[in-house]
């Protein structure tokens, strides 16, 4: 996207290395198939607790909504997410994003483009 070739591999690293700390505080896929698993439900203010890294009353004032009560579904991610959040260098946030964005909009193109030609996109 626009880097060196060693900038590239380095961004790829920290962005591996990102995913896989959020998939070490992240619910396994069997563990998110049970409901009571999941079902953590707390007053906002508890979210935003555990969570203080992220600005949770802008975020939801942004969306017009200001719930009392919130469905955790996962408090362990976002105590991890704080961690995170607090020890993970910015240029690491940004490349973990810049990929994220860059997946989004391929796969909604690819849609796009299989759409009118009738094709299927190959999958990188």
């Amino acid at each position: 996207m626009g880097e060196s070739a060693a900038d590239a591999q380095k961004h790829a690293d920290q962005v591996m290395a990102l995913e896989t700390e959020l998939a070490k505080v992240s619910m396994t896929n069997v563990q998110r198939r049970d409901p009571k698993a999941t079902y953590h439900k707390m007053p906002a203010e508890s979210l935003f607790a555990m969570n203080r890294a992220f600005t949770w009353p802008e975020y939801l004032a942004g969306r017009h909504v200001k719930p009392a009560v919130i469905n955790v579904t996962q408090p362990d991610f976002f105590r991890g997410l704080d961690r995170l959040m607090a020890s993970t260098p910015l240029e690491t946030w940004k490349a973990y994003l810049r990929t994220r964005a860059s997946c989004s909009n391929r796969r909604l193109t690819c849609r796009r483009r299989s759409s009118r030609s009738g094709s299927r996109c190959a999958r990188p």
